[in-house]
């Protein structure tokens, strides 16, 4: 039975009561109930329809839940993965960082030898000699 099938089943009944109604003289009222239950059953379908709606947007939502938990179930392995990488990295900062150490305590000593010859010159030259 499809969604449509009890609603056009419905409306039937609906339309035939009304006939009945129109043709049934003093009786008609006593029909009455027939119509209040064909009310409430199309009240019934409509909040069916209107649940149903729900759990179909609420499975989607525990679909998407899914697929979110999937995808972060391979996390751990990544966030490891980047944290070798970083320690490989910092390894190698350190060693750059020892290389620019050493570099800049050549370029001292060099800056130091060469001044000592320029201060030797400077004292043979004399007082006058600026």
């Amino acid at each position: 039975m499809t969604d449509e099938e009890p609603r056009d089943l419905l409306s039937a009944y609906q339309d035939a009561l009304r006939d009945l109604r129109r043709n049934a003289g003093p009786l008609g009222p006593l029909l009455a109930p027939l119509q209040v239950q064909a009310d409430v059953m199309s009240g019934l379908l409509r909040r069916q329809g209107e649940l149903e709606a729900r759990v179909t947007g609420a499975t989607s939502l525990f679909g998407a839940l899914g697929a979110a938990a999937e995808l972060t179930r391979d996390a751990p392995a990544t966030l490891r993965t980047n944290a070798k990488a970083f320690e490989a990295a910092s390894v190698s900062f350190k060693q750059a960082a020892d290389v620019l150490n050493l570099q800049a305590d050549l370029l001292e000593r060099a800056l130091g030898a060469l001044s000592v010859p320029g201060g030797v010159l400077k004292q043979l030259r004399g007082p006058d000699a600026s």
